[in-house]
């Protein structure tokens, strides 16, 4: 568990916690889930995925160089259709990796994209395998982006 806020509210937070729970502290929180946690004030923190965006670019980066960055991971109004059998295996790695990195943890503003592809990751197409690689050529383009995390004082004053 995570607690972020108030000093006073914290340690009366982790006293009652540890009433009804065996807890472990460990310390600052550098690390989520693969995430780095960078905290850049009292009021910020920021999330970001550093390691997993240099195994996507590992594994899928030469196959994007020649492709047109947009403004959006996937394209608009497209519906996946499922075909008769798999073209491209390497389809399934990409969405799961896209789903680790946008969905569960730090854009998961973006899972919609992601999880049209996950739907034919038993038979993609080279078309389906082009919206891949598009959303891949977007995380590559958007690298630096992060997911930032702010208290308030209104949010103060709604904890306290």
């Amino acid at each position: 568990m995570c607690c972020k806020g108030d000093a006073k509210a914290v340690v009366s937070f982790k006293i009652e916690m540890k009433q009804h729970f065996d807890t472990k502290e460990e310390g600052k929180l550098v690390e989520y889930v693969g995430s780095k946690i960078h905290r850049t004030s009292e009021t910020e923190t920021l999330m970001h995925q550093t390691d997993l965006i240099k195994k996507i670019e590992k594994y899928f980066g030469s196959d994007v160089p020649n492709i047109k960055i947009y403004e959006t991971l996937g394209t608009s109004g497209i519906g996946i259709v499922r075909p008769e059998e798999d073209e491209k295996p390497r389809h399934r790695s990409g969405v799961g990796m896209l789903l680790l990195f946008l969905v569960k943890h730090s854009r998961s503003d973006k899972a919609t994209s992601v999880r049209e592809l996950s739907k034919v990751n038993d038979r993609a197409t080279q078309g389906h395998f082009k919206e891949l690689l598009r959303a891949i050529k977007y995380v590559l383009y958007s690298r630096n982006r992060m997911l930032k995390f702010e208290i308030n004082d209104e949010i103060r004053k709604n904890n306290v």
